[in-house]
């Protein structure tokens, strides 16, 4: 099969990359905007501009919700098995060695759109049968083993029903998993059943089982051989710009070697990444459409005798074409063409030198520390608050929730079973039955002692030092909970230092109705839709979603986006570079020290720490990057 394998893709490799790469380019214009104003069409009728975190469950649930989520989920599968489609159209035509051209392979799948459609439409509605339950089971499981107490204690102390909640889950995650695979197996000619025979889905399907049955053994053979084939070349295609990575941040970056060399390393660094990461994408994808074709012809000789070929002329080499015409007199191969690219390529290092080698451009970051210096320090605690403010923090982020009698107390967890052990709701006790437990001492014996401060002993201990970013905890039984919060901060006089942030929208549209002169912000790390329509003045997501095109989007619309929570050197080097707002982090010491050392590089080198921070972090940052 490794054979055949390789000879299908000597044939036909050329018109799989340009087949592969044009459909990429038509999928990204034209197929994958229709799923997202179908999203945006509900979300209009729903009067809602965005969907985040804590109503993205709600949303599925909701039956035109759980009818969207179904139609997303279809069409972006769809969109791969087109494409898949037109590649697996080209290896079975290079099995039959008759050569292909890629037009002739999307003029194929334009012809079958709908109906690959209406397969994978049918495929999505039975692969969900089997994880509906799954997901009832786990959270199921979750329900009857981890809903004792607030989940970060769980994932902070791991007691023994964690493992058993992890293990059932884990159990339940192997025999899906193995549910699927077999559905994988026993489908794996349905596509090609209903493209190449013209039968309908349910019949495909019914028809693939037939054909793989007694066979599935060595199916699984063949698709495990191809998995390992798929992570050796990604691994080698992360391994080897790993070492691209190192030798152009050794080189020229902490050799001391001047700041334009830096920018050519960096242009030529962003220009193969991309290279080597698309290269490694098709020849897993090309692979895997080739194994499929071969397999199909086998099995249908298996049972069918030998397929009619068919003939077709080989394909035109349009890029040499193209350049005969504008240069007639010259005759152009590979290497001329690979030529001009390197020629190309130096062109653009050269003009990206020239233009940003020299550039220094000022951070401008806050350091916001997440629940005080929490790193060093007993979490939402008069100690972390001042600890933070020595430490360089520009603003203190603290959590608040009502108890039984109403006092805003700063604490996160519903209960107290992480931070003093004891079996104890916040809202079934006053702030005075709750003063008399220790809230340090599980952080170190220095701290004990340290009790849950009241929001009033936070604003006095913050006002005139720092901002504060005050979170809203909602666990189900507040009254008059933002107006309690908004009464304290008025009476301290700090409207214009203080700022509510929650994960709770309708929360935060609660305080924008009884006082619009606070700034808002809006923690998540899901979206669905417009977020930044959304009634805010900035966004705090995690790492996943703080790229730059979200910062620099946000920022546009003349709203801040802070990312967290992050505690390493090299990443928070990498979110400034990024150009977020604030960075919230558990050492706000670290965070600005970073900031210091970052004035003395260029923007080339500050992006080549970006690049060390993703593919090697074994390297030997220089001193300006290590903790003191």
């Amino acid at each position: 099969m490794a054979a055949a394998l390789a000879h299908d893709f000597r044939v036909s490799w050329q018109q799989l990359l340009k087949t592969h790469l044009l459909y990429e380019l038509i999928a990204a214009i034209l197929l994958v905007p229709v799923g997202a104003l179908l999203l945006n069409l509900v979300l209009w009728l729903l009067g809602n501009p965005a969907l985040t975190d804590e109503d993205i469950l709600l949303f599925a649930l909701n039956p035109l919700g759980a009818v969207v989520l179904v139609a997303v989920i279809t069409l972006g599968v769809a969109i791969f098995s087109l494409r898949n489609l037109a590649l697996i159209w080209i290896g079975y035509r290079a099995a039959h060695n008759h050569r292909s051209n890629y037009i002739l392979a999307l003029t194929f799948v334009n012809h079958h759109f709908w109906g690959v459609v209406r397969y994978v439409g049918v495929v999505v509605f039975r692969v969900g049968l089997r994880v509906v339950p799954y997901l009832l089971l786990c959270a199921a499981t979750v329900y009857l083993l981890l809903d004792q107490y607030d989940i970060n204690y769980y994932l902070s102390e791991r007691p023994p029903e964690f493992w058993w909640a992890l293990g059932l889950i884990v159990l339940f995650t192997v025999v899906l998993l193995w549910k699927l695979w077999g559905l994988l197996i026993s489908w794996i000619f349905a596509l090609p059943l209903v493209t190449f025979r013209g039968k309908k889905p349910a019949a495909a399907l019914a028809h693939s089982e037939t054909l793989t049955r007694g066979y599935r053994i060595e199916i699984t053979a063949f698709l495990l051989a191809w998995l390992a084939f798929a992570v050796l070349v990604y691994l080698l295609s992360y391994g080897l710009f790993g070492v691209l990575v190192h030798w152009g941040t050794s080189v020229f970056f902490l050799s001391g070697s001047e700041s334009w060399t830096a920018s050519a390393a960096l242009v030529l660094l962003m220009i193969l990444g991309a290279l080597i990461n698309w290269s490694a994408s098709f020849v897993v994808t090309a692979s895997y459409c080739l194994l499929i074709a071969r397999l199909y012809m086998q099995f249908r000789i298996r049972h069918y005798g030998q397929p009619k070929a068919i003939n077709t002329k080989p394909a035109t080499n349009f890029t040499r074409v193209l350049l005969s015409r504008i240069f007639p007199r010259r005759r152009f191969t590979g290497i001329h063409i690979f030529a001009g690219l390197l020629v190309a390529l130096g062109f653009a290092s050269a003009i990206s030198a020239e233009l940003f080698g020299n550039l220094k451009p000022e951070d401008r970051v806050g350091i916001i520390a997440h629940r005080g210096a929490s790193y060093d320090a007993p979490e939402n605690t008069l100690a972390a608050i001042e600890l933070a403010l020595q430490q360089g923090a520009d603003t203190i982020e603290i959590d608040v929730q009502q108890t039984l009698s109403g006092e805003i107390l700063v604490i996160h967890d519903r209960d107290l079973k992480k931070v003093s052990g004891a079996d104890t709701q916040v809202r079934d006790l006053t702030a005075d039955d709750l003063a008399r437990f220790d809230v340090g001492a599980w952080k170190g014996i220095s701290y004990a002692g340290e009790r849950i401060p009241t929001l009033q002993q936070v604003l006095d201990a913050v006002k005139g030092r720092a901002q504060l970013f005050v979170e809203l905890k909602y666990y189900g039984h507040e009254q008059g909970f933002e107006q309690g919060v908004l009464a304290l901060l008025d009476g301290t006089g700090m409207q214009d230092s203080a700022h509510i942030i929650s994960l709770n929208p309708r929360g935060l549209a609660a305080v924008r109705a009884l006082d619009d002169g606070y700034q808002l912000g809006l923690l998540t790390s899901v979206k669905l839709g417009r977020m930044l329509d959304m009634d805010v003045d900035f966004f705090l997501v995690n790492r996943v979603m703080a790229t730059r095109g979200l910062v620099k989007a946000a920022q546009k619309r003349g709203k801040r986006l802070v990312v967290w929570t992050i505690n390493d050197d090299v990443e928070m080097s990498a979110m400034i570079s990024r150009g977020v707002d604030g960075i919230i982090t558990d050492r706000p010491d670290l965070a600005r020290h970073v900031l210091d050392r970052r004035r003395e590089l260029t923007l080339a080198q500050r992006a080549l720490v970006g690049f060390a921070e993703v593919f090697d972090r074994s390297i030997d940052l220089p001193e300006w990057l290590e903790a003191d």
